[in-house]
């Protein structure tokens, strides 16, 4: 069975922005984000956060959840997420490199 972990991360994004339903209110190039991501197979929760580190995500800033099944085989996969519009691909590939099947 996979064992739970949590990972911190930096990335350097090339643009970023927030949106609301009135559209567009943030946008910025070359911001560097922390990310910090949570897996626990027994309870099969896993979380996310992620923030820009000039600020410390007074600009940007998501977190949310990370909805994970397992197979009878014991593979996680990534099946949901909840917590903002569109979950980061930097993200994804992080769980990707835990092992865990990008199915989204």
């Amino acid at each position: 069975m996979m064992k739970k972990f949590q990972v911190e991360f930096d990335t350097l994004v090339k643009q970023i922005s927030n949106e609301n339903s009135f559209g567009t209110i943030n946008t910025a190039k070359g911001v560097t984000m922390r990310t910090i991501i949570g897996v626990d197979p027994v309870s099969e929760h896993g979380w996310f956060e992620t923030y820009d580190v000039v600020s410390g995500g007074s600009y940007f800033h998501a977190e949310g959840e990370l909805e994970i099944d397992f197979d009878s085989n014991e593979q996680p996969t990534l099946v949901g997420y909840d917590g903002c519009f569109d979950l980061p691909d930097y993200i994804i590939g992080k769980l990707e490199e835990h092992g865990i099947k990008n199915e989204l």
